[in-house]
């Protein structure tokens, strides 16, 4: 029974040093600044050019040859959602 609970006080030690070590490293491996808000929000007007440029997009068939701004448009709705550039 000594070598179980040996071996239990052992394993606990060590589960008791990894937890240290990672709440070190978490706490050591940030910078004291906070980082800055985003505050930049799309514009009105942009969004309204957006979403009627889609609409007209949309409502064009396969069989239309395709068109460079409805290209270029989902690209910006692309790149918006996902957050730069791809």
């Amino acid at each position: 029974m000594e070598a179980r609970t040996g071996k239990l006080a052992v394993t606990a030690a060590i589960v008791g040093l990894i937890v240290a070590a990672t709440i070190a490293m978490e706490m050591g491996g940030h910078s004291s600044t906070p980082p800055a808000p985003v505050t930049a929000t799309p514009d009105k007007t942009a969004a309204d050019r957006l979403s009627a440029e889609l609409k007209r997009c949309n409502q064009l068939g396969p069989t239309d040859k395709p068109d460079q701004a409805c290209l270029d448009t989902w690209a910006e709705v692309r790149r918006q959602f996902l957050g730069g550039r791809r």
